[in-house]
């Protein structure tokens, strides 16, 4: 045997002049699992938005992904979530969640929802029992701001006295309790 591997050949060298091979035989294949379900992978009861492969035509809840945040929202109802990918998605204008909804960005640091206005106006308006989930908000007027008023969230609830807003920064939980008017 040569002191050197061949070549085309996985050795392992000891440090000593020697070579050891890296693989052996092949040991017994065990069994095949069982063979899970067929066709195509559903998300359920969410609406992905996708600033990339997203197309508002051919989307639906559970399927395709929606190009638009407006869209998405737009299309799911009580007991259904949109899920936002990564990206800055530019709002044409304000979104609304009806009541028991959800919006979810993948994370505070990649998932942003932009508005730019020159008037007054509320970025979003939530309804009863909603969620808003990961995501950075940016409401921004770009012109003028004598005599303009911004609201970044705005609740709909007529049967609700009290709302709850839950704020976590780092590792703190803030709770926040208030009255409406």
């Amino acid at each position: 045997m040569s002191r050197f591997p061949r070549r085309g050949t996985a050795f392992l060298g000891t440090g000593h002049g020697c070579f050891l091979p890296l693989y052996g035989p092949q040991g017994y294949t065990g069994a095949t699992g069982m063979q899970g379900a067929t066709g195509t992978l559903g998300l359920g009861n969410t609406a992905v938005v996708d600033s990339v492969y997203g197309n508002n035509s051919t989307a639906s809840v559970g399927g395709s992904p929606y190009l638009t945040v407006q869209a998405a929202v737009s299309a799911v109802s009580s007991g259904q979530t949109v899920w936002v990918l990564p990206g800055t998605y530019t709002l044409s204008s304000g979104i609304t969640l009806t009541n028991g909804t959800s919006i979810r960005g993948l994370s505070l640091q990649t998932t942003t929802l932009q508005l730019n206005v020159t008037n007054s106006a509320t970025m979003i308006t939530i309804g009863e029992n909603c969620r808003i989930e990961d995501l950075t908000l940016n409401l921004t007027c770009t012109g003028s701001t004598n005599n303009v008023v911004l609201h970044l969230l705005t609740f709909q609830m007529p049967n609700k006295k009290e709302v709850s807003l839950i704020f976590i920064f780092s590792f703190l939980l803030f709770v926040f309790s208030f009255w409406l008017v």
